[in-house]
């Protein structure tokens, strides 16, 4: 549809390779849409929230855009559409790190669009799952829980190479959150989400003239849980055994 505006809205922290590869590529894929890039890294030492730089990059570009998409860094259109659509749309139906094809029909990562009613009915997306994992299944069930339909469209998007560690720990906790998801729906709607969004805008850099970078700040809000300390001993514990395979081979 002509004259619908396009926000895409880039959660980021630690990935300047990946940057230095998607925004180039992005600029260059992208022809026939009226767009602007957001980055919106997250500049404290928490855990880091994925969905609450979703919620935020939401904020920030509401009032002067229709449409919002939700961008991984790490996916990269070979052939994806981003038209214009009202609803809910999922654009990553071959997606290279998963052999070209949808792990799942509930599986909604790397690539997914929002218009801007649809977004605040459903009040976006809960700020409380931090770390790695489950986030993305409650965009599908919030979805399904309010009758909204999915689109999907059969797009193509290769994959850029990053470490991938799951602290288990953080994982059972967003596990344990996610099973809770009808509990917080209350009349209609959730109670977790944008509504409750609290954050601090540190710095805007414009990027170039289709792209801008913002630094965020949010309060750690969860309660209990496993500790940053915890959390940065599992991690480096990972780093260590995974030179370790590299060096003694994969078997070892």
């Amino acid at each position: 549809m002509e004259n619908k505006r396009l926000a895409i809205i880039v959660p980021y922290r630690d990935r300047a390779a990946h940057l230095a590869v998607f925004l180039p590529h992005m600029i260059n894929y992208l022809k026939d849409i009226d767009y602007k890039i957001f980055v919106i890294e997250q500049d404290n030492n928490h855990f880091f929230n994925k969905a609450t730089l979703l919620n935020i990059g939401f904020d920030l570009t509401k009032d002067n855009f229709d449409y919002f998409c939700f961008h991984d860094i790490d996916f990269v259109p070979i052939d994806g559409d981003y038209s214009y659509h009202k609803g809910v749309v999922h654009l990553v139906g071959q997606p290279e790190q998963h052999n070209w094809k949808m792990p799942s029909e509930q599986w909604m990562g790397g690539v997914f669009m929002y218009d801007k009613e649809t977004f605040l009915k459903q009040n976006g997306f809960s700020n409380n799952y931090w770390g790695w994992g489950k986030e993305d299944d409650e965009v599908w069930y919030r979805c399904q829980l309010m009758g909204v339909k999915v689109e999907r469209r059969p797009g193509r998007y290769s994959s850029l190479e990053h470490e991938r560690y799951i602290d288990k720990h953080l994982f059972t906790d967003n596990k344990e959150y996610w099973e809770k998801l009808k509990e917080r729906m209350v009349n209609g709607t959730f109670i977790d989400g944008y509504s409750q969004l609290n954050y601090t805008k540190n710095s805007e850099t414009q990027l170039n003239d289709k792209a801008v970078h913002v630094k965020v700040d949010f309060p750690y809000t969860k309660e209990g849980g496993i500790t940053k300390t915890e959390f940065l001993l599992g991690k480096w514990k990972y780093r260590l055994g995974s030179i370790k395979r590299k060096i003694l081979g994969s078997k070892k």
